[in-house]
């Protein structure tokens, strides 16, 4: 292929696609084309008939420049020539593309943008360097730009800001124009400079701008020197005189807050100059900082040599010279180099001396340690008979030691053997006192809705529970009670023996059923009991006693220093002589007991029973002392009654069962460590409105099945229980509701709902 007359015309056949790239300028039968071959390019020149092969390249060529006989290729990542048929590269790490602009200065020289930087290049010398362009302190990135070649200016746009620019030693000098282009950030197809007269023409798609050129800046160099510098602290002023002061300034350590003043001689804008200073020393930094104003303070500096430079910077990036000037502070005399050579001299003389006298010191006492040497040797001879003599002795008392140690032992097994044999004996009395007590499940049976918190201090206790059943007037009686016999353990556990067998004969035998007179009678018995001893015995017990009408709900009271609680509704009338404790909508009522024990007492009276009227809902309490008095308690001391009394009134709403197991928790948590000082019985019973309440789960299975007109047999077979077992529960249902047959039984039963 050729070019002639600006047509082409084949000159030779490369058999693949080829598309026409450039032909030159400077030389008419001179042309580039391109061929595609397997997704490469391949780049050719020709000249006149001639075809030469040039290289191949993945990537596409942006831009050409013609320079004689060489032409400037750029493409993507690559600036490289041709000449005589070589190919070179000169920078594979630039970044342009076809949005790249370029521009020509001279016949060799040109810029162009890589990465919105100014780049220059050199054709002759093939350098290529990027320039830096900053503005007031601050970089500037090129968005756009062109270069008018025959004043060697351009104009550039960066941050919506038009700069006019000039290169000066390969560094760009920059002065900002008035003018704000809101369209830098965009896309901008058409941006280039002309010339009209003494005024510049700027186009960008569509837009003209005018910029005139007849003021145009002194793109010259600064010139600055020291004015003076100032010591703080006597207001003192050194003078430079045509930026010097002969000598180097020498100062006082307290002579270390300094004021620079500098000068910048223009009359071109001095309103942009601004300094860069570094202060070179020991509170010193490399770091160029700059000032606006044409003082530095240097303030607190450490005693050392320094050295203060600067320069000043007009508002287009023209620099002055650096200037410095060099200056001393020395430290105090403390900490002169002269003053601790001699402090360390006179700490070594010191330590000579303390050295010479401690080595005197010390030979001395050497002898004196000879001398003690040898009375102690002697003191050791004797002391080593002495030690052989009390030998013999100590062996002496060693097998006398171990035979007593022989006979201790048997002694100790023989105590143990008695333990174990009084531990016994008290395990046994446990089993006899428990055969006094009635198993709680038949006192469950009598009183379905109540509990009994026993906790003895000791295996066997003082403190006993005890119940019985009786007729008065034809109708079942529940007595039960709960006593605190005298001492606790071993003593008192033989006292309630006493106590209970007296009750039980009070009851059975001579048919006591009135809470008072059974008490008298109780004294009675207990004092004939003891009377039979030679010994003068006035042993017995404190007991709170009740008895039952479980229909009736009502109760007969008697007590021996211990009273009864009762909690019913706050609106249940009460005698004005009775102590009461209200808490919201119920309150509790305490029934005083008789001011005398169960036994031998001086001025004895007889026990008074009071009779109470129970309401539906109502909670009595029988207790003995141990609970109130037990101490415990952050302080150590004593649970006390009104303490006891509120506990009740916050439980009372619960269910029995669970009333005991509070019970328990808050004395363990009251005692906590502490020991436990006496036997505790606590009775608690509520009088429910139904007189279903009155009859266990076992009980209301066998009044259904007694409905159903079953038999005994028939009813333990259904049930799988016993036929005895029915017939207690038979009779004991009867009791409770005072009837005496099977249909009286139902239709009591049919009348309260009960089934």
């Amino acid at each position: 292929m050729k070019i002639k007359h600006d047509k082409l015309t084949a000159i030779d056949s490369l058999n693949e696609i080829c598309y026409f790239l450039k032909k030159t300028t400077d030389f008419p039968s001179r042309a580039y084309f391109r061929v595609r071959k397997e997704d490469k390019t391949y780049d050719y020149y020709s000249l006149e008939d001639k075809v030469s092969y040039l290289f191949h390249s993945s990537e596409d060529l942006i831009y050409s420049i013609e320079n004689g006989d060489k032409i400037l290729f750029a493409g993507k990542k690559n600036i490289f020539t041709f000449k005589d048929s070589l190919i070179k590269i000169l920078d594979n790490s630039i970044d342009i593309d076809y949005s790249t602009k370029w521009a020509k200065m001279s016949s060799y020289e040109f810029l162009f943008t890589s990465n919105k930087t100014l780049t220059y290049y050199n054709s002759n010398t093939n350098e290529i360097k990027k320039l830096s362009a900053n503005f007031d302190g601050k970089e500037v990135f090129v968005n756009h730009f062109d270069y008018v070649q025959e004043d060697k200016v351009g104009f550039l746009i960066s941050d919506d800001f038009l700069f006019l620019f000039s290169l000066e030693n390969e560094r760009l000098i920059l002065k900002k124009l008035d003018h704000k282009f809101e369209y830098a950030n965009k896309n901008i197809k058409d941006f280039h400079v002309d010339r009209l007269g003494a005024k510049y023409r700027i186009h960008f798609d569509g837009d003209l701008f005018v910029y005139d050129s007849s003021f145009t800046p002194p793109f010259t160099s600064l010139k600055s020197k020291f004015r003076s510098i100032k010591i703080f602290d006597n207001e003192k002023e050194f003078l430079f005189a045509d930026s010097t002061l002969e000598g180097n300034l020498s100062l006082d350590y307290n002579q270390n807050n300094l004021t620079i003043r500098m000068e910048t001689i223009t009359n071109f804008e001095p309103e942009t100059v601004y300094y860069l200073y570094q202060l070179e020393g020991p509170s010193g930094s490399e770091k160029w900082i700059r000032s606006d104003i044409d003082s530095v303070q240097l303030s607190n500096l450490a005693p050392g040599k320094y050295t203060y430079r600067f320069k000043s910077v007009n508002g287009y990036g023209i620099e002055s010279e650096i200037h410095e000037y060099s200056f001393t502070i020395y430290p105090p005399w403390y900490a002169t180099w002269w003053f601790r050579g001699s402090a360390g001299a006179g700490l070594l003389l010191i330590f000579f001396v303390f050295y010479k006298a401690r080595t005197a010191q010390m030979r001395k006492r050497q002898k004196v340690l000879e001398n003690t040497v040898k009375e102690r040797t002697k003191e050791v001879v004797e002391q080593k008979a002495e030690a052989e003599k009390q030998r013999d002795i100590a062996h002496e008392q060693k097998q006398v030691a171990e035979e007593q140690k022989e006979i201790a032992e048997t002694q100790k097994h023989i105590v143990e053997e008695k333990n174990q044999e009084i531990l016994d004996s008290i395990s046994y009395a446990k089993r006899l006192q428990n055969a006094i007590l009635p198993p709680p499940r038949l006192v469950k049976e009598w009183l379905n809705d109540s509990f009994i918190f026993y906790k003895p201090k000791d295996i066997v206790a003082g403190d006993f529970y005890w119940m019985e059943t009786t007729k008065r007037e034809g109708r079942t009686i529940i007595l039960f009670a709960a006593a605190d016999c005298t001492g606790h353990g071993v003593p008192g556990a033989m006292v309630s023996v006493v106590c209970s067998n007296a009750m039980n004969r009070a009851t059975k035998e001579f048919g006591i059923h009135d809470p008072g007179l059974l008490l008298d009678k109780v004294v009675e018995l207990v004092k004939s009991t003891f009377e039979q001893s030679e010994d003068t015995v006035k042993d017995g017990m404190d007991i709170a006693l009740c008895a039952l009408d479980l229909l009736d709900r009502k109760v007969w009271f008697a007590g021996a220093h211990n009273p009864l609680y009762r909690i019913t509704d706050i609106d249940t009338p009460v005698s004005e002589e009775l102590r009461t404790l209200d808490m919201g909508e119920r309150k509790l009522i305490e029934y005083k007991a008789s001011k005398q024990p169960v036994g031998a007492f001086d001025h004895m009276e007889p026990f008074q029973t009071t009779e109470i009227q129970l309401e539906p809902g109502d909670c009595i309490y029988l207790f003995s002392d141990g609970y109130a008095d037990q101490f415990g308690g952050e302080k150590g001391k004593k649970y006390k009654y009104a303490d006891f009394k509120k506990l009740l009134m916050e439980i009372e709403s619960k269910e029995m069962d669970t009333q005991k197991e509070m019970l328990d928790v808050e004395f363990n948590r009251w005692k906590g460590e502490l020991e436990q000082i006496d036997d505790i019985c606590i009775i608690g019973l509520r009088v429910n409105g139904h007189m279903r309440k009155i009859f266990s789960n076992r009980e209301l299975e066998i009044i259904q099945k007694i409905k159903e007109g079953l038999s005994s047999k028939m009813i333990a077979d259904d049930l799988n229980i016993a036929k005895t077992t029915v017939d207690t529960h038979r009779k004991r249902i009867l009791a409770k509701v005072n009837l005496h047959s099977a249909p009286e039984l139902i239709k009591f039963c049919e009348e309260h709902e009960i089934l």
